[in-house]
């Protein structure tokens, strides 16, 4: 992700936000949240607002267990960081969660373990305006 973000125009933004890392949850927390804060700097460095948002959960966590120790490390160092260096942060993972849904109200948002249905990208959206929003009448 930080070595695709260098490839991006940043004069056509003003705001960009980073939803990463969901699928490197094998990966060690620490080497994920390096990345994505390389990313946030990368972006403030270079004029643009970053909005960070958080993993939200897997169902893939019930089986593997590190998973979901390495998500909530990974969103804890980004809450932190984000806290830390005034980014603005939509916590996604606690605003729609996965895994302690019941089942009709997880169909609902998500198609499967990874993936919103399109009620729950619409939801998301929501979210995100509702954010947006707030930083435009700052």
């Amino acid at each position: 992700m930080k070595g695709r973000i260098r490839t991006i125009e940043m004069d056509k933004y003003e705001y960009v936000i980073v939803l990463g890392g969901a699928n490197d949850l094998d990966d060690k927390p620490t080497d994920v949240f390096d990345n994505l804060a390389a990313v946030h700097n990368y972006l403030r460095e270079n004029g643009v607002v970053s909005i960070a948002v958080t993993i939200p959960e897997n169902r893939a966590e019930v089986a593997f267990k590190h998973m979901s120790t390495n998500r909530k490390e990974i969103n804890r160092l980004l809450i932190e960081f984000c806290t830390k260096n005034d980014i603005p942060l939509l916590d996604l993972a606690t605003k729609i969660p996965n895994i302690n849904l019941p089942l009709e109200e997880r169909d609902k948002y998500w198609s499967d373990s990874l993936h919103f249905t399109p009620f729950g990208y619409d939801t998301f959206g929501e979210l995100l305006f509702e954010l947006l929003d707030y930083l435009f009448k700052q």
